[in-house]
């Protein structure tokens, strides 16, 4: 996920309307925002993506210990403040088509 929606991201700001996402053209709000692949299932999954690689790694190491866990809970934190921000920074950038792409 985390990598499936970068590669995404990046091959239509690299190809444009050229690029194929899951086998089809990309799918646009105002032919800015993208709304097909991962794009179009959520927000921010690139961060979720990277939120879970990190809770499976530390699963891995049992639950015997809290140290295995601080780094994906500190992600977690960290991300969710982050997506906050990209939120109000697209909202201010796109104004009304941020509105009908959070919807």
């Amino acid at each position: 996920m985390l990598r499936s929606s970068n590669w995404q991201k990046f091959d239509y700001k690299l190809y444009g309307l050229k690029a194929k996402i899951w086998g089809s053209e990309p799918k646009l709000i105002g032919d800015k925002l993208l709304v097909s692949g991962w794009w179009g299932i959520g927000r921010h999954l690139n961060y979720t993506g990277e939120i879970l690689m990190y809770y499976t790694i530390a699963y891995c190491c049992g639950t015997g210990s809290i140290l295995p866990y601080i780094v994906p809970l500190q992600l977690t934190i960290m991300l969710s403040h982050r997506a906050y921000r990209d939120d109000v920074k697209c909202a201010k950038k796109y104004g009304d088509l941020w509105k009908e792409y959070c919807q």
